[in-house]
């Protein structure tokens, strides 16, 4: 079997693992690896990755390529960071909000626009 279909689907299974969506088929993905002048055995842990831009969204033709593994890495990371700000930002505005009482405006149907 060839070894780069062997690639694509353990990456797609890896993704849907992951709860990641995988629209790539294998001619696309195949297409990409060529993009980067890469062959199958270039892909690999130490190797080139299929990269998600910016590590969000899913496997789709606008939205991924092959990269250095290093570079997935730091993509990764920075991603991390970011939805890790965020998290901790919903925290502090949660803590922020804790014992105070929520006021709600309502207009009525009728005072609308």
């Amino acid at each position: 079997e060839n070894a780069l279909i062997v690639k694509y689907r353990n990456k797609k299974v890896n993704a849907e693992a992951e709860g990641i969506m995988f629209l790539l088929t294998f001619d696309q993905y195949q297409h990409l690896a060529n993009e980067a002048g890469i062959s199958s055995s270039d892909i690999g842990i130490k190797g080139f990755h299929l990269a998600r831009k910016g590590d969000k969204g899913g496997y789709t033709v606008d939205n991924c390529r092959f990269i250095f593994y290093k570079e997935n890495l730091k993509e990764r990371k920075l991603s991390n960071k970011s939805r890790k700000a965020s998290a901790n930002n919903i925290i502090k505005f949660n803590n922020s909000l804790k014992g105070k009482k929520a006021i709600l405006h309502y207009k009525k149907s009728s005072d609308a626009f």
